[in-house]
């Protein structure tokens, strides 16, 4: 990239400026080192009368972080300066791979809703990353960090990994919210992100009630569709799948996955199915199963009941498509869904999980003894399905057991309750 502009103006692209040399003519011509790979859409480059605020350096290879700013507006930097190298840390500790590039720099941009992962060149509108300090806000706060954390979990998924073609966009969208949510809640978990994110989950779920729900993994046929795949079902719902198979993975296993997808395919382009195939490593179930959520539209509705038949205790399960009243869609639809709950056993509430594979199938509850404790059929909140809770089952939740439901779990009860109304 070679850039020829006004001598007194700053300018700058992905990669750090290589040579800079001033014309006769009040010109100067602007080199560039080359780029790491990267596709053509991430291609960025910034002119303007900017100051530069340095934010520290970062990561094992000590990257240099600046937010470029405005003239005038250094001192509305303070919060980007004091939380983005913070949250640039905690993404590269848990990818276990150094951030990819030779620099950072985050762009105050005017007239702009939206922020952009550009590697080495961040874009954000302006009063995301921006604001006087005497009447900055902790919804500011929390909003920058988020976005932040999103936009920079792009440079590993997204950038140094990149979708093959705009029907997996969910792998670079879907991701960085799941991740962002992640890494925010890590970095101030009084913020409560989790429940943000459930909230998230809860309006993905209503969209992909109704029958004229899109899939996750859409066929892309014209630049339309490409539009229409960045939405809620790309970035919510994709980000609540992955935080169901992490759930029910367990969140070693899940991160060994995510990191032998981004080793094996670093600067090239993968597909969900090479994703999914490096996720469950040996274990391919895990592709089949989380092929069932991207491949289909639609709510599992999850009936569960007790059995207690034969005097031993069981959770018998059973699915259908979730439809919201007055629909003339068809029930008859299935997943292959990882069902986690946990329930009373004497002093201690045991989890257990399952993949259940057909239309319907029962857990086994060996601690149980009798039918009369309590049980949570999502335990942690974490599952993509509705929960129809039938018998007395449900009244033993609201009827003083609410106490030992964690805060998620008492926001996904009150949303299935809706939901079934």
């Amino acid at each position: 990239m070679t850039l020829h502009t006004k001598k007194e103006l700053a300018a700058l692209s992905n990669a750090p400026i290589a040579s800079e040399v001033v014309e006769n003519d009040g010109m100067k011509t602007v080199k560039f080192a080359e780029t790491k790979p990267l596709p053509s859409y991430l291609v960025a480059f910034a002119v303007g009368s900017f100051e530069f605020v340095n934010a520290g350096s970062v990561g094992k290879k000590n990257t240099q972080v600046r937010i470029v700013v405005p003239h005038g507006r250094t001192v509305e930097a303070q919060y980007a300066v004091e939380s983005t190298s913070t949250i640039l840390g905690l993404l590269e500790k848990y990818f276990g791979i150094p951030y990819p590039y030779e620099k950072l720099d985050e762009v105050a941009i005017p007239l702009a809703g939206y922020a952009m992962e550009h590697p080495g060149l961040v874009t954000f509108g302006a009063q995301i990353i921006l604001s006087k300090p005497e009447q900055d806000t902790l919804e500011r706060k929390r909003s920058y960090a988020s976005v932040a954390a999103h936009e920079l979990a792009h440079m590993w998924f997204g950038d140094l990994v990149t979708a093959a073609w705009w029907d997996d966009i969910w792998l670079n969208e879907g991701f960085a919210s799941w991740m962002a949510n992640k890494i925010v809640n890590q970095y101030h978990p009084e913020w409560r992100m989790n429940i943000s994110e459930l909230n998230a989950t809860e309006g993905a779920m209503g969209t992909d009630g109704m029958v004229s729900a899109r899939k996750v993994r859409q066929p892309i046929g014209s630049n339309d569709d490409i539009a229409n795949a960045f939405d809620g079902i790309t970035y919510n719902k994709g980000s609540a799948l992955l935080n169901m198979f992490e759930n029910y993975m367990g969140l070693e296993h899940f991160q060994e996955g995510i990191r032998r997808y981004l080793t094996q395919y670093a600067w090239k382009n993968a597909t969900s199915t090479e994703f999914l195939a490096a996720l469950g490593g040996a274990n391919q179930s895990i592709a089949t199963a989380f092929s069932s959520f991207l491949d289909q539209a639609g709510v599992p509705l999850l009936s569960v009941q007790m059995d207690c038949s034969g005097g031993r205790a069981q959770l018998a399960l059973s699915q259908e498509r979730f439809l919201p009243m007055g629909s003339k869609g068809s029930a008859d639809q299935s997943w292959q869904i990882p069902v986690c709950i946990r329930y009373s056993a004497g002093n201690s509430t045991p989890r257990e999980c399952a993949l259940l594979t057909g239309k319907s199938g029962k857990i086994p509850l060996p601690d149980v003894a009798g039918c009369s404790g309590w049980l949570v059929a999502n335990a942690g909140a974490a599952g993509y399905y509705r929960v129809l809770y039938r018998g007395d089952l449900l009244s033993r939740i609201l009827k003083g057991k609410a106490e030992v439901l964690d805060l998620p779990e008492k926001v996904a009860v009150i949303g299935n309750i809706a939901a079934n109304v």
